[in-house]
């Protein structure tokens, strides 16, 4: 049987021999600057420290890491979110309702994630665009200069946009209107898990957010269709003009 070495730790919750940093990176693909900013912010407990400059780190390390990356990639969770979630699993609480209702609020990620130059090559837009379009709150990437696939559909809608000749200060009423609107929903979100456990917290913000997108879209796409029927997209000429054109 091969002796581990004197100087590598056992983890003491299932035996198994404690990573160096570069052995715990090549097992997650995740790069040391990346482990070591997940420890500073509390989403990976302090490594176990033989000296002052070597330090260990326990296998569980690698599940942990792993889930981190698949609720950033595929979930599009932030890491505050995600260090609320650990926490939870870290007690004990089953943590699916969690994810669950953070997919129902942001969507599943993925595949595009393209950076601002990228972005910029594919939707025609350019820098100061862009920038203009996020101070409007017209273009909103939920990560900062990174941009997934509906950014990309936003940025190519907004191009189409400037190339009607129209500016962004004439369309900014969707942001303004928009943030109203969700100000109200929080306003009636707070009050109803006021005092309620966090299951029946995520239970209500399940139900809120379903019924948010539907009204959303429906409320606005009815409204819309009836002003669109009151209006008149061609002039009819008069009678005394169809007479003259008949002759």
């Amino acid at each position: 049987m091969k002796e581990k070495p004197l100087n590598q730790p056992i983890s003491a919750t299932n035996g198994k021999q404690m990573l160096k940093m570069r052995e715990l990176a090549e097992a997650t693909g995740v790069k040391k600057p990346t482990i070591l900013f997940y420890i500073k912010e509390g989403l990976l407990p302090a490594p176990v420290k033989t000296s002052p400059n070597v330090a260990f780190y326990p296998f569980s390390f690698v599940e942990r890491i792993n889930l981190i990356r698949k609720l950033q990639d595929q979930h599009r969770l932030s890491l505050t979110r995600i260090k609320e979630i650990l926490l939870q699993k870290d007690s004990g609480k089953e943590i699916a309702p969690l994810i669950e209702m953070h997919d129902t609020i942001y969507g599943r990620g993925d595949s595009v994630k393209i950076d601002k130059e990228t972005f910029c090559k594919q939707t025609g837009l350019n820098a100061r665009q862009v920038k203009e379009a996020k101070k409007a709150k017209l273009l909103i990437p939920l990560q900062e200069d990174s941009f997934d696939s509906e950014d990309l559909a936003l940025g190519n809608l907004l191009h189409q946009i400037f190339e009607l000749g129209l500016s962004l200060k004439e369309i900014t009423y969707y942001s303004k209107l928009g943030q109203k609107i969700v100000n109200e929903e929080m306003k009636i979100h707070e009050r109803l898990i006021q005092g309620t456990d966090i299951d029946k917290a995520i239970m209500l913000t399940l139900d809120l957010s379903r019924i948010a997108r539907v009204m959303r879209g429906y409320v606005i796409d009815r409204l819309f269709q009836q002003a669109a029927g009151r209006q008149k997209i061609l002039s009819q000429p008069d009678e005394e003009q169809m007479e003259e054109n008949r002759r």
